[in-house]
């Protein structure tokens, strides 16, 4: 009888294809590099570049000038979204055998942060919306449509913020699952908890 250990991970199947330990953990670098890819462009191209801090009407012209690149910004993030998806099942079954207590409860904190994500995503859509005459809205003056779509966009910022606080615990518990196993690379697991460390001061 064979038994599973932390050098011989499982196997993960597909219908009657059984994908190996290395091709999983190649998908998941690509996966992950899609987050990063994903997040980053939101951020910096969408978020940094439209939105103006405290002033409403500026922000508010800056989406409707550059509309389609707001749209973007909702695919970039929507994304990551559904790679963190098929990120827990892999994680998941590649360190089980290392400790299946915290395997779940790792991959726990990923689904929770991705809940908060795609519940906040809804947000995005608001701003347009109010912006463009997509709601009978009429009795509203432009000043106050500007002031709710800015609030959209802070309440999105702010669920992600909150977000943060449950990667960090992932990215925490992930790294000290590499840094256990036997068949991933130690540094592996330092930098993914530094970056789980990173996550969670940058939720506070």
């Amino acid at each position: 009888m064979s038994s599973q250990s932390a050098d011989n991970p499982p196997r993960l199947k597909t219908g009657s294809i059984a994908v190996s330990p290395r091709r999983q953990a190649r998908i998941a670098g690509c996966l992950y590099l899609l987050v990063i890819l994903g997040g980053a462009f939101s951020e910096a191209f969408v978020r940094m570049r439209l939105m103006v801090r405290a002033d409403a009407a500026a922000t508010a012209a800056n989406l409707l000038a550059h509309e389609q690149l707001f749209r973007w910004g909702f695919v970039a993030d929507l994304v990551p979204l559904l790679c963190n998806v098929f990120l827990t099942v892999i994680f998941y079954n590649l360190f089980k055998v290392v400790n299946r207590s915290l395997a779940a409860l790792t991959v726990l904190f990923a689904t929770m942060g991705t809940a908060i994500q795609g519940s906040v995503l809804l947000y995005h859509l608001v701003p347009l919306m109010l912006l463009k005459g997509g709601l009978s809205l009429n009795a509203l003056t432009p000043g106050q449509l500007q002031a709710l779509a800015y609030f959209a966009l802070r309440m999105q910022t702010t669920g992600y913020t909150i977000a943060l606080a449950f990667f960090g615990c992932f990215g925490l518990g992930l790294g000290f699952l590499v840094w256990k196993s036997a068949f991933l690379p130690r540094i592996l697991g330092v930098l993914m908890a530094i970056a789980g460390f990173c996550y969670f001061t940058n939720s506070s």
